[in-house]
Protein backbone atom coordinates (compact mmCIF):
# COMPACT_ATOMS: atom_id res chain seq x y z
CA UNK A 1 0.00 0.00 0.00
CA UNK A 2 1.30 3.44 -0.83
CA UNK A 3 1.86 5.89 2.00
CA UNK A 4 -1.32 7.92 2.22
CA UNK A 5 -1.07 8.90 5.86
CA UNK A 6 -0.81 12.38 7.28
CA UNK A 7 1.58 11.20 9.96
CA UNK A 8 0.89 10.19 13.58
CA UNK A 9 -2.64 10.35 14.93
CA UNK A 10 -3.45 13.93 15.89
CA UNK A 11 -6.37 13.12 18.19
CA UNK A 12 -4.54 12.94 21.50
CA UNK A 13 -7.28 10.96 23.25
CA UNK A 14 -7.30 8.16 20.67
CA UNK A 15 -4.64 5.51 21.15
CA UNK A 16 -6.66 2.35 20.42
CA UNK A 17 -9.28 1.73 17.73
CA UNK A 18 -11.79 -1.11 17.50
CA UNK A 19 -12.29 -2.23 13.89
CA UNK A 20 -15.47 -4.17 13.14
CA UNK A 21 -15.12 -6.37 10.08
CA UNK A 22 -11.34 -6.41 10.43
CA UNK A 23 -10.88 -9.57 8.40
CA UNK A 24 -12.71 -8.20 5.35
CA UNK A 25 -11.01 -6.86 2.24
CA UNK A 26 -11.32 -3.25 3.42
CA UNK A 27 -11.11 -3.99 7.14
CA UNK A 28 -7.68 -5.60 6.76
CA UNK A 29 -6.45 -2.44 5.10
CA UNK A 30 -7.89 -0.33 7.92
CA UNK A 31 -5.91 -2.39 10.43
CA UNK A 32 -2.73 -1.86 8.40
CA UNK A 33 -3.38 1.86 8.11
CA UNK A 34 -3.96 2.26 11.84
CA UNK A 35 -0.69 0.50 12.62
CA UNK A 36 1.13 2.84 10.23
CA UNK A 37 -0.09 5.69 12.44
CA UNK A 38 1.20 3.96 15.56
CA UNK A 39 -2.28 3.25 16.89
CA UNK A 40 -3.20 0.06 18.70
CA UNK A 41 -5.94 -2.02 17.14
CA UNK A 42 -8.64 -4.27 18.52
CA UNK A 43 -9.47 -6.23 15.37
CA UNK A 44 -13.03 -7.53 15.55
CA UNK A 45 -13.53 -10.82 13.69
CA UNK A 46 -15.96 -13.72 13.87
CA UNK A 47 -13.24 -16.39 13.89
CA UNK A 48 -10.04 -15.41 15.73
CA UNK A 49 -8.11 -18.56 14.79
CA UNK A 50 -8.91 -18.14 11.10
CA UNK A 51 -7.97 -14.45 11.18
CA UNK A 52 -4.66 -15.27 12.87
CA UNK A 53 -3.86 -17.97 10.31
CA UNK A 54 -4.58 -15.46 7.54
CA UNK A 55 -1.99 -13.03 8.93
CA UNK A 56 -4.29 -10.34 10.30
CA UNK A 57 -2.32 -10.07 13.56
CA UNK A 58 0.47 -7.90 12.16
CA UNK A 59 2.28 -7.36 15.48
CA UNK A 60 1.70 -7.31 19.23
CA UNK A 61 -0.23 -4.02 18.94
CA UNK A 62 -3.02 -5.77 17.02
CA UNK A 63 -5.29 -7.77 19.30
CA UNK A 64 -7.73 -10.14 17.62
CA UNK A 65 -11.10 -10.17 19.39
CA UNK A 66 -14.29 -12.11 18.73
CA UNK A 67 -17.03 -9.80 17.47
CA UNK A 68 -20.27 -11.14 16.02
CA UNK A 69 -22.34 -8.04 15.29
CA UNK A 70 -25.52 -10.07 14.93
CA UNK A 71 -25.52 -11.10 18.60
CA UNK A 72 -26.54 -7.72 20.04
CA UNK A 73 -24.66 -4.84 21.64
CA UNK A 74 -23.91 -6.55 24.95
CA UNK A 75 -21.78 -9.15 23.18
CA UNK A 76 -19.64 -6.40 21.65
CA UNK A 77 -18.68 -4.58 24.84
CA UNK A 78 -15.70 -6.80 25.63
CA UNK A 79 -14.60 -6.70 22.00
CA UNK A 80 -14.45 -2.89 22.04
CA UNK A 81 -12.57 -3.09 25.31
CA UNK A 82 -10.40 -0.05 26.02
CA UNK A 83 -10.67 1.44 22.53
CA UNK A 84 -11.55 5.12 22.26
CA UNK A 85 -12.75 4.99 18.66
CA UNK A 86 -14.67 2.58 16.45
CA UNK A 87 -14.41 2.04 12.70
CA UNK A 88 -17.08 -0.19 11.20
CA UNK A 89 -16.08 -1.80 7.92
CA UNK A 90 -18.66 -4.58 8.04
CA UNK A 91 -20.84 -5.59 5.12
CA UNK A 92 -22.75 -8.69 4.11
CA UNK A 93 -21.39 -10.37 1.00
CA UNK A 94 -23.64 -13.37 0.66
CA UNK A 95 -25.43 -12.54 -2.58
CA UNK A 96 -29.10 -11.59 -2.70
CA UNK A 97 -30.10 -12.82 0.77
CA UNK A 98 -32.09 -9.85 2.08
CA UNK A 99 -32.02 -11.17 5.64
CA UNK A 100 -28.22 -11.10 5.58
CA UNK A 101 -28.07 -7.42 4.63
CA UNK A 102 -30.61 -6.54 7.26
CA UNK A 103 -28.72 -8.51 9.91
CA UNK A 104 -25.27 -7.08 9.08
CA UNK A 105 -25.49 -3.74 7.26
CA UNK A 106 -28.51 -2.56 9.22
CA UNK A 107 -28.95 -4.20 12.63
CA UNK A 108 -25.32 -5.20 12.94
CA UNK A 109 -24.12 -1.62 12.62
CA UNK A 110 -26.86 -0.46 14.98
CA UNK A 111 -25.64 -2.99 17.54
CA UNK A 112 -22.12 -1.60 17.29
CA UNK A 113 -23.47 1.94 17.77
CA UNK A 114 -25.34 0.87 20.90
CA UNK A 115 -22.25 -0.83 22.29
CA UNK A 116 -20.12 2.23 21.49
CA UNK A 117 -22.55 4.44 23.40
CA UNK A 118 -22.36 2.17 26.43
CA UNK A 119 -18.56 2.27 26.29
CA UNK A 120 -18.41 6.07 25.98
CA UNK A 121 -16.58 5.92 22.65
CA UNK A 122 -15.06 9.22 21.48
CA UNK A 123 -15.49 8.65 17.74
CA UNK A 124 -17.46 6.34 15.43
CA UNK A 125 -16.67 6.03 11.72
CA UNK A 126 -19.07 4.09 9.52
CA UNK A 127 -18.23 2.78 6.06
CA UNK A 128 -21.42 2.96 4.00
CA UNK A 129 -21.85 3.27 0.22
CA UNK A 130 -22.34 5.78 -2.55
CA UNK A 131 -26.03 6.22 -3.45
CA UNK A 132 -27.24 5.09 -0.03
CA UNK A 133 -29.64 8.01 0.06
CA UNK A 134 -30.29 7.89 -3.69
CA UNK A 135 -34.07 7.51 -3.56
CA UNK A 136 -34.46 10.73 -1.58
CA UNK A 137 -32.31 12.86 -3.89
CA UNK A 138 -33.66 12.04 -7.34
CA UNK A 139 -31.51 8.97 -8.04
CA UNK A 140 -34.14 6.25 -7.67
CA UNK A 141 -33.67 5.23 -11.33
CA UNK A 142 -29.89 5.59 -11.35
CA UNK A 143 -28.61 2.24 -12.70
CA UNK A 144 -26.16 1.98 -9.81
CA UNK A 145 -28.93 2.45 -7.27
CA UNK A 146 -31.17 -0.10 -8.96
CA UNK A 147 -28.45 -2.72 -9.39
CA UNK A 148 -27.09 -2.44 -5.85
CA UNK A 149 -30.53 -2.76 -4.32
CA UNK A 150 -31.13 -5.98 -6.22
CA UNK A 151 -28.87 -7.45 -3.54
CA UNK A 152 -31.18 -7.51 -0.55
CA UNK A 153 -32.00 -3.80 -0.63
CA UNK A 154 -28.49 -3.23 0.67
CA UNK A 155 -28.59 0.57 0.24
CA UNK A 156 -31.89 0.77 2.09
CA UNK A 157 -30.40 -1.27 4.95
CA UNK A 158 -27.26 0.85 5.07
CA UNK A 159 -29.32 4.03 5.20
CA UNK A 160 -31.09 2.81 8.34
CA UNK A 161 -27.78 2.37 10.14
CA UNK A 162 -26.51 5.73 8.87
CA UNK A 163 -29.53 7.48 10.35
CA UNK A 164 -29.21 5.50 13.57
CA UNK A 165 -25.60 6.58 14.00
CA UNK A 166 -26.40 10.21 13.21
CA UNK A 167 -29.06 10.29 15.91
CA UNK A 168 -26.90 8.49 18.49
CA UNK A 169 -25.25 11.48 20.12
CA UNK A 170 -21.81 10.08 19.27
CA UNK A 171 -19.19 12.03 17.34
CA UNK A 172 -19.60 10.35 13.96
CA UNK A 173 -18.43 10.33 10.37
CA UNK A 174 -20.11 8.41 7.55
CA UNK A 175 -17.87 7.53 4.60
CA UNK A 176 -19.65 6.56 1.37
CA UNK A 177 -17.22 5.02 -1.15
CA UNK A 178 -17.94 4.21 -4.76
CA UNK A 179 -17.18 0.84 -6.31
CA UNK A 180 -14.48 -0.88 -4.26
CA UNK A 181 -11.38 -1.98 -6.15
CA UNK A 182 -8.60 -4.23 -4.88
CA UNK A 183 -6.15 -2.44 -7.18
CA UNK A 184 -3.77 0.19 -5.74
CA UNK A 185 -4.56 3.90 -6.06
CA UNK A 186 -1.91 4.27 -8.78
CA UNK A 187 -4.08 2.10 -11.02
CA UNK A 188 -7.51 3.36 -9.97
CA UNK A 189 -6.85 7.05 -9.44
CA UNK A 190 -6.45 9.86 -6.92
CA UNK A 191 -9.00 10.65 -4.26
CA UNK A 192 -12.07 12.79 -4.99
CA UNK A 193 -14.24 13.83 -2.05
CA UNK A 194 -17.79 15.12 -2.22
CA UNK A 195 -20.36 16.39 0.22
CA UNK A 196 -23.40 14.37 1.20
CA UNK A 197 -25.57 13.34 -1.77
CA UNK A 198 -23.37 14.89 -4.46
CA UNK A 199 -21.60 11.88 -6.06
CA UNK A 200 -23.71 9.26 -7.80
CA UNK A 201 -21.41 7.21 -10.02
CA UNK A 202 -22.96 8.55 -13.20
CA UNK A 203 -20.99 8.98 -16.44
CA UNK A 204 -21.11 12.74 -15.86
CA UNK A 205 -19.57 12.42 -12.39
CA UNK A 206 -15.80 12.81 -11.89
CA UNK A 207 -15.33 9.19 -10.84
CA UNK A 208 -17.07 5.94 -9.98
CA UNK A 209 -14.61 3.49 -8.40
CA UNK A 210 -11.99 3.77 -5.67
CA UNK A 211 -9.12 1.68 -4.33
CA UNK A 212 -9.79 -0.05 -1.01
CA UNK A 213 -6.41 1.34 0.09
CA UNK A 214 -7.74 4.87 -0.28
CA UNK A 215 -10.98 3.98 1.45
CA UNK A 216 -9.05 2.63 4.43
CA UNK A 217 -6.95 5.79 4.60
CA UNK A 218 -10.06 7.98 4.57
CA UNK A 219 -11.71 5.90 7.30
CA UNK A 220 -8.67 6.28 9.53
CA UNK A 221 -8.30 9.99 8.86
CA UNK A 222 -12.00 10.42 9.68
CA UNK A 223 -11.35 8.85 13.08
CA UNK A 224 -8.48 11.15 14.01
CA UNK A 225 -9.17 14.45 12.25
CA UNK A 226 -11.44 16.87 14.15
CA UNK A 227 -12.55 18.35 10.82
CA UNK A 228 -14.36 15.11 9.97
CA UNK A 229 -16.72 15.42 12.92
CA UNK A 230 -20.41 14.81 12.18
CA UNK A 231 -20.04 14.73 8.39
CA UNK A 232 -21.05 12.50 5.52
CA UNK A 233 -18.19 12.15 3.03
CA UNK A 234 -18.59 10.63 -0.41
CA UNK A 235 -15.45 9.34 -2.10
CA UNK A 236 -14.46 8.14 -5.58
CA UNK A 237 -11.26 8.48 -7.58
CA UNK A 238 -9.89 9.47 -10.95
CA UNK A 239 -6.47 9.44 -12.59
CA UNK A 240 -7.20 13.01 -13.69
CA UNK A 241 -7.74 14.27 -10.14
CA UNK A 242 -4.90 16.13 -8.42
CA UNK A 243 -3.27 14.60 -5.37
CA UNK A 244 -4.96 16.02 -2.29
CA UNK A 245 -3.02 16.03 1.02
CA UNK A 246 -4.84 14.15 3.80
CA UNK A 247 -4.97 17.23 6.00
CA UNK A 248 -7.24 18.84 3.37
CA UNK A 249 -9.60 15.92 2.94
CA UNK A 250 -12.37 17.21 5.18
CA UNK A 251 -11.80 20.96 5.00
CA UNK A 252 -14.37 21.64 2.25
CA UNK A 253 -16.95 19.01 3.17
Amino acid sequence: MSDLSAGPANAANITTVFVAGASGATGRRVVQELRKRGLKVRAGVRDVDKARSNGLQLDDKVQLVTADVTQGPESLLSAIGDAQAVISAIGFNGGADSKGYEAIDNKGNCNIVDAAKQKGISKFVLMSSLLTNGAAVGQRFNPGYLILNLFGNVLVQKLVSEKYLRSSGLDWTVVRPGGLSNKPPAEVGNLILGKEDTLFGRPSDPGKDISRDLVAAVLVEAAIQPGASNKVVEIVSSKDAPILPPEQWFSNI
